[in-house]
């Protein structure tokens, strides 16, 4: 049983609450059934709980455990990394990447790292440690060249690459529409350790959704720049013109 305290004492927005259930990143099948409201006393229930199958209160979360696996034998996520590890020449994130989400082909032939997916989902590839050398209080540009062809698109989807500290701040350019670039192009992202000091554990992360289509990446490099040279980010296109860091392609 899961029960869930709605306080309009000290929430009164929560006078108009939806029934909302949310899953992310996992498969299975999930049944609900006795769906109740009812009024409390003030302070008979402190906060939301779980009541397990044995009967037993506990706290608002739990975990589930494989029922037929000792605990020595469960794969933990550094063993599923493992698994999908890319290897490349980019010396930027030590020549490692493996896909964080999504299915979709990911291959490397020197010096070009080419994603392929079929399927107009989620399809993400990630570096396995932090870009390398970043320090806080400096200013870092981290460049990628890119070829795009987005043969499918729902109507909302893109490709992003993100310098991502997983720690709240991040810093990304993105590719919308669908169509295919003229040749490379290149992404450019301002990392700034001054203004964000978080950014220096930054891993290096591409992600599309809803989209199906073909992506080269070449040449991910880092560099140190000096304060105020760099505003922003920025994609420099086919023709070498300086855009903004978004991009939209025509059929």
């Amino acid at each position: 049983k899961i029960a869930l305290l709605i306080d309009t004492e000290k929430y009164p927005r929560l006078d108009k609450s939806y029934f909302w259930i949310r899953t992310h990143n996992i498969s299975g099948k999930f049944e609900f059934k006795n769906l109740k409201l009812e009024k409390i006393s003030s302070g008979n229930v402190k906060r939301n709980f779980i009541v397990d199958a044995q009967g037993n209160k506990q706290g608002p979360h739990m975990t589930l455990r494989p029922h037929d696996a000792e605990p020595n034998k469960l794969i933990d996520k550094k063993a599923v990394i493992l698994k999908t590890v890319i290897q490349t020449d980019w010396e930027a994130i030590n020549g490692e990447l493996y896909i964080k989400h999504g299915e979709g082909k990911v291959a490397f032939n020197a010096p070009i790292l080419t994603m392929e997916k079929q399927k107009s989902t989620k399809f993400e590839v990630c570096s396995s440690i932090p870009l390398k050398g970043i320090k806080p209080g400096e200013k870092y540009l981290l460049t990628v060249e890119m070829k795009a062809n987005i043969t499918e698109n729902i109507g909302d989807g893109y490709i992003q690459i993100f310098a991502h500290s997983f720690r709240k701040h991040h810093t990304w350019s993105g590719i919308y529409g669908s169509g295919k670039t003229n040749g490379w192009i290149k992404i450019a992202l301002l990392i700034d350790t001054e203004k964000y000091p978080r950014l220096d554990k930054s891993y290096f992360w591409i992600r599309t959704h809803n989209i199906s289509g073909k992506f080269e990446f070449k040449n991910l490099k880092l560099e140190k720049i000096s304060s105020g040279n760099v505003k922003r980010n920025f994609i420099v296109d086919e023709q070498g013109n300086t855009l903004s860091p978004y991009m939209t392609l025509k059929p």
